[in-house]
């Protein structure tokens, strides 16, 4: 059964359920990482890292993809531009993605008073969480904006505990961070583009156009400025990689390695085009499906083909 936007007493329910589950892997994980007495990274447990590992890496792609494959629609961008009451099965798995996210982050905010920044991050996330499932149409940029960005987030949690022999000094996990993180961010700024470019929220309890737009002004900036400074950040490692692995102590030669540092960075680039090559065919058979002017819509907000 949907609804006209994403809060139900079924979106609580997961939201407790997922934070129930997070305290009890958190036990887990925690007591054999602590086992190994392993240093603080950026001033957090280390056993934290690695449950933001299996959230980004496994939790976050599996219901994301799983629910694009359940979402009914014909294509990629319908399913973009559909409302909750439009959509079938996948709209609980929107929902399961949604609430694991706003576990994880609820959940991890304990672990980094120390660190406003991280805070403010946490708090922003939260907020988009909120409105992505408030928002009756619109909700699947959003959601797909912040999927891309886990994604590069993992790669930024690789770089740190594979392997634990300090923070940003394999080359090869490093290249790969730096080719995931990159387009991850274009992905995300692709997604608030398609959002607040063709998407209308059709907000509740409101008619006034004013309200929409200002919303969409916002998560407009308020995505430029992130995906600008995560890769900032990322192009800011890169520029001063090459002294970080000039002082990491007794390193791996290539013969020791299961991949070779040549090798490891033709694979991170390949994914990387192999990545954007995927998503811009899925672009492109969706606008050849339907053709361009249908990806509009009505001044009424609604769309001209019901789905």
């Amino acid at each position: 059964m949907t609804t006209t936007n994403g809060l139900d007493g079924t979106t609580t329910k997961s939201y407790m359920f997922s934070l129930f589950l997070l305290v009890l892997y958190d036990g887990v994980v925690s007591s054999i990482i602590k086992k190994k007495q392993l240093p603080l990274i950026d001033d957090c447990p280390a056993w934290t890292w690695y449950v933001g590992c299996t959230m980004q890496g496994l939790v976050y792609p599996f219901l994301y993809f799983t629910a694009v494959q359940k979402s009914g629609m014909p294509h990629i961008l319908a399913w973009f531009r559909s409302s909750w009451s439009e959509r079938s099965s996948s709209v609980l798995y929107e929902k399961y993605w949604l609430t694991s996210f706003a576990a994880y982050l609820t959940r991890d905010i304990p672990y980094i008073l120390n660190s406003p920044l991280f805070i403010a991050h946490h708090i922003v996330c939260l907020g988009g969480v909120w409105f992505t499932l408030y928002t009756p149409r619109g909700s699947i940029p959003l959601l797909s904006g912040m999927a891309m960005l886990e994604l590069g987030s993992f790669s930024l949690t690789l770089t740190k505990i594979m392997p634990f022999s300090g923070e940003h000094t394999d080359v090869r996990w490093e290249t790969l961070y730096y080719v995931i993180m990159a387009i991850s961010n274009l992905m995300c700024f692709l997604c608030m583009l398609y959002g607040v470019g063709v998407v209308p929220c059709q907000l509740p309890n409101t008619r006034n156009k004013w309200v929409e737009r200002s919303c969409k002004i916002f998560f407009a900036a308020l995505t430029t400025v992130l995906t600008y400074m995560r890769q900032e950040f990322a192009i800011d490692k890169q520029k001063n990689a090459e002294t970080r692995f000039r002082h990491v102590k007794n390193p791996l030669q290539d013969h020791e390695k299961l991949i070779a540092d040549g090798t490891a960075i033709i694979l991170a680039y390949g994914v990387g085009i192999c990545w954007l090559l995927a998503s811009a065919r899925v672009i492109w058979c969706s606008y050849q499906k339907e053709g361009t002017r249908s990806l509009r819509f009505k001044d009424d907000g609604e769309s001209k083909k019901k789905m």
